[in-house]
């Protein structure tokens, strides 16, 4: 047996002997099984597709595949496609997994150019014709958050431009309409040279317009159209054609439309305040051609509420309408100034959209981590702001919370972990999802939108066992005589750790055959501070290049920060509504009070006699006799849950009394079947079926024998 003295001072002090074993290119068990990413078939990576629906503006690579194999598949040999398909999903996703930018279309024909296949080629170009989508494959790492955010926003603002263009040329159009049935009336619409051209050179040589002139003048009828209103039309079309916030608009005055992808919310920000009074001339001009466009605009009643529109800035649909800001920025760049504004920004609601991306949760102390996490937390608090927080790995499975996280009329705030450039050990997709399973940055979603309450508003349910503070996973191994064996390790913020180089001497590890005295789990040193050092080393799983297994002794610095990160994890789960404290007690409570209920004594009510009467004793609700003395079906009522699964089947035959606890208060209201399902879906058996009262009753023999398990 080893010495474990020299184990104990380092899993005490971090202290270790010169020469002693590093973790140096070990990595958890738990990741065993993944040798080569690109080989297996994921949800990364993902194409970003032009859609006119934020919805369906992202597709991963496997599913456009499957898709247009079938599809192409079906006019041709279908069994060969198929093969030659998955072999293509694989070289393009090796491709971007080597950094390798391109269109799908384009990184098919590349690999269709590097075969020498003339069957392949042959699929490949017919897989490329026949593609359901098209767009930038993104895989996992420093790109993918930012470039998938980026195209859910443009695909949202996209649909508010078309929106705003229909509008504006329809209000154009009806505008012109009545500016050019106004100049019919005019003056200078009856000159000669007008006429003239109205008529077109194919006659011109057939009328004497000066005559014409003067008949048309001498018959001509006034204007309909008054200075005033010619002068306000014109000038609403050119406040709506001269519009700097959307592109292919009506028309331009050769000006730039105005930026909405920022690199800072500083200057995101203070575009916002600088165009604050452009966007309000732009919806009062718009609100206006409305009803000059009907006729409706009453100068008198008007002019009052326009003079005062937008006062206090634009609210509600008026503000809706116009592109919100987009701001990308990286964590490690901003500063704690940075950070305080940011804030600030979303908790004003300033309808603003920004990604926070981190490429390093664990350098500089771990930095990074706290600040997506600090920023994702307190933007919680707000109330007002659509948050979510994630990893790389989990976008494609949240593309619709993030469709909607662009698409809301609100500020939204996403922080993300890119699983940066990976590591030695591991690609970026497992390095993202290692932060989630590790509890170090667990997945929410909180949607202001979604309803008034904190449980429809608040999720943490696309974490995998939201349920534990750590993830288990299930490992085979074999010891040195070949003998196969099986374990169990939990992954965790210390199995995180492992994974960056950066910590390796943060770990002695020790081949798993060799028997170390007082060698504990760490998951256990976390659960039981009884099994900390020095009376115990708590270890981790962890396995080198060859795939030998160790149990790597861990310094208790690891175990105090590893403890931190689980209350953290409980907290964030108890505002999801999993393992909820309050829950908890509320249940607890309630069933002391039922237990305590069940023991009463039943005492029938007091009737007071009239002599004029005989005595008339009030029935007892809900007889609930524990040993019955016929074949009536009846229910242990002290015992009752209030689980509603019998009132639900039959509401005739079951009720509940004062207390809202369930008795029989009908038998004949309902089938022998019912009271047979009731008792097989009562939580806590306490429904008793009896005997049925109608024997030519369906399937009697089979319920029966159902029945009799509730005797």
């Amino acid at each position: 047996m080893r010495d474990g003295a020299p184990l104990v001072a380092f899993a005490l002090s971090g202290l270790r002997p010169e020469g002693s074993p590093t973790a140096e290119g070990m990595r958890p068990v738990a990741l065993a099984r993944y040798h080569d990413l690109p080989g297996l078939r994921h949800d990364l990576p993902v194409v970003l597709v032009g859609a006119s629906r934020t919805e369906e503006a992202v597709r991963s690579l496997s599913d456009v595949i499957d898709a247009t194999a079938a599809k192409v598949g079906a006019n041709a040999d279908g069994a060969k496609l198929a093969v030659h398909a998955r072999r293509i999903e694989e070289a393009v996703r090796r491709r971007v997994a080597a950094r390798e930018a391109g269109r799908l279309t384009e990184l098919v024909e590349r690999t269709a150019q590097e075969s020498e296949d003339p069957d392949f080629q042959s699929s490949a170009r017919a897989l490329k014709a026949g593609l359901v989508a098209d767009g930038e494959v993104v895989d996992a790492g420093p790109d993918l958050a930012t470039s998938l955010m980026r195209h859910l926003w443009r695909t949202a603002e996209a649909g508010k431009t078309r929106r705003f263009v229909q509008d504006a040329e329809r209000l154009a159009f009806r505008l012109d309409g009545v500016l050019r049935a106004a100049l019919v009336h005019t003056e200078a619409a009856r000159a000669p040279d007008a006429l003239r051209a109205s008529v077109g050179t194919a006659f011109e040589e057939a009328f004497d317009f000066a005559s014409l002139s003067r008949v048309v003048a001498s018959s001509a009828t006034p204007t309909t159209v008054s200075e005033a209103r010619r002068h306000r039309i014109e000038g609403l079309l050119a406040t709506i054609r001269g519009q700097r916030f959307f592109t292919n608009a009506t028309a331009s005055n050769g000006q730039a439309a105005h930026e909405f992808e920022f690199d800072r919310v500083e200057a995101a920000l203070q575009a916002v305040r600088m165009r604050e009074h452009e966007a309000v001339v732009l919806s009062k001009a718009m609100a206006m051609a409305e009803l000059e466009s009907e006729g409706r605009y009453d100068e008198h009643r008007h002019d009052p509420v326009f003079a005062a529109y937008g006062h206090g800035g634009l609210e509600g649909p008026d503000q809706e309408r116009f592109p919100t800001p987009f701001v990308a920025v990286g964590a490690a760049a901003m500063t704690a100034d940075e950070a305080e504004a940011l804030l600030d920004v979303l908790g004003a609601g300033v309808p603003i959209k920004i990604v926070v991306q981190t490429d390093d949760l664990l350098g500089r102390g771990g930095e990074g981590l706290r600040r997506v996490a600090d920023l994702a937390f307190a933007a919680l608090r707000l109330g007002n702001v659509f948050v979510v927080q994630a990893t790389a790995s989990g976008l494609y499975r949240m593309r619709d919370r993030l469709a909607r996280a662009m698409a809301s009329p609100g500020p939204a705030l996403i922080c993300v972990y890119s699983g940066g450039a990976g590591t030695p050990k591991v690609a970026p997709y497992l390095a993202a999802e290692a932060a989630v399973e590790a509890r170090a940055l667990p997945v929410y979603c909180y949607d202001p939108t979604a309803g008034s309450d904190w449980r429809s508003r608040f999720s943490v349910a696309d974490n995998p066992h939201p349920e534990r503070d750590r993830v288990p996973h299930r490992f085979e191994y074999e010891e040195p005589g070949l003998a196969r064996k099986s374990g169990e390790a939990d992954f965790g913020w210390i199995e995180l750790v492992a994974l960056d180089g950066r910590f390796a001497d943060s770990f002695w590890p020790v081949p798993a055959a060799e028997e170390v005295a007082a060698m504990v789990p760490a998951s256990d040193c976390l659960d039981h501070a009884e099994f900390r050092p020095p009376d115990h080393l708590p270890f981790v799983f962890l396995i080198d290049d060859e795939d030998r297994l160790y149990r790597a002794v861990v310094e208790s610095r690891l175990i105090a920060e590893a403890a931190r990160c689980a209350e953290r994890w409980r907290l964030l789960r108890e505002l999801g509504g999993v393992e909820n404290s309050h829950v908890r007690a509320a249940v607890a409570e309630r069933e002391r009070a039922w237990e305590e209920r069940s023991h009463e004594p039943r005492t029938p009510p007091k009737v007071e006699e009239d002599p004029a009467e005989p005595t008339k004793v009030a029935p007892i609700e809900s007889p609930s006799p524990t040993e019955p003395s016929s074949d009536e079906p009846y229910i242990e009522t002290p015992r009752c849950t209030t689980c509603n699964e019998c009132v639900a089947i039959n509401k005739r035959m079951f009720a509940y009394n004062a207390n809202n606890q369930a008795y029989i208060a009908d038998a004949t209201a309902g089938s022998f079947r019912e009271l047979v399902e009731a008792a097989e879906g009562c939580p806590v058996a306490i429904i008793h079926p009896g005997k049925p009262r109608d024997p030519s009753e369906e399937g009697l023999a089979g319920l029966l024998e159902r029945a009799a398990a509730f005797g």
